[in-house]
C-alpha cells in the first residue's frame, strides 16, 4: 500500500483522523503486518475502529526508526514486540496501552525509557536488553505487576539496589 493509496482509503473510508493516517503510514513504511492485516479484514466499519481492536504488534527486525506517538491510541494492545530493530526512543504515548502485558525493546539503540511506562499496570515482562542504556529508571522499582525483567546487554554502571 503506497502514501496515496492510504490516503484514498482515509478519506474513502470518510475518517478524518490524523493518527489512523499516521499509523498506517507507519505500518506501511515498515511493513509491519499485524496492523495491515486487521485493517484489510472486513469485520470492521472503519480503519479507526480495526486499530484500536488490534491486540497484537509484531515487528522484530524490520529496520524501524522511530514508532509514531498515536500508538498510544491503539489501547487494545496486549502484546508489542519490536526488537532486533533501530529505535533510540519511544513515545511517551506508550504509557497509554494500559492493557500491555509484555513489551519487547530488545536489541535496538534506546538510552532511556518514558517515565509513563510506569503506567503499565497489566505490563508483566519487559525486555530492554541489548540497548544503550547507562543506567535503570528509578520508576521499574515501583511496577509491582512485573513478572520478568531482562535489562542484560546495556551499559548500566550502577544498578539501582531496589531492583536487584
Amino acid at each position: 500500500m503506497k502514501k496515496n493509496q492510504i490516503k484514498n482509503l482515509i478519506t474513502d473510508s470518510d475518517l478524518n483522523s490524523q493518527w489512523v493516517y499516521e499509523v498506517l503510514e507507519w505500518a506501511d513504511k515498515y511493513n509491519v503486518t499485524d496492523v495491515m492485516q486487521i485493517c484489510n479484514t472486513h469485520n470492521y466499519q472503519t480503519y479507526e475502529e480495526a486499530l484500536i481492536s488490534l491486540q497484537c504488534i509484531n515487528a522484530s527486525g524490520k529496520g524501524i526508526e522511530y514508532l509514531p506517538n498515536s500508538i498510544g491510541k491503539l489501547i487494545h494492545l496486549e502484546s508489542v514486540n519490536i526488537s532486533k530493530n533501530l529505535l533510540s526512543s519511544i513515545p511517551s504515548s506508550i504509557g497509554n496501552l494500559f492493557n500491555l502485558h509484555t513489551l519487547d525493546l530488545s536489541s535496538n539503540h534506546i538510552e532511556k525509557l518514558p517515565p509513563d511506562i510506569a503506567k503499565l499496570l497489566s505490563l508483566k515482562s519487559l525486555n530492554i536488553s541489548w540497548n544503550h542504556m547507562n543506567q535503570l529508571p528509578s520508576f521499574l522499582s515501583s511496577m509491582d505487576g512485573l513478572e520478568k525483567l531482562d535489562t542484560s546487554w546495556n551499559r548500566v554502571k550502577n544498578t539501582n539496589r531496589k531492583l536487584i
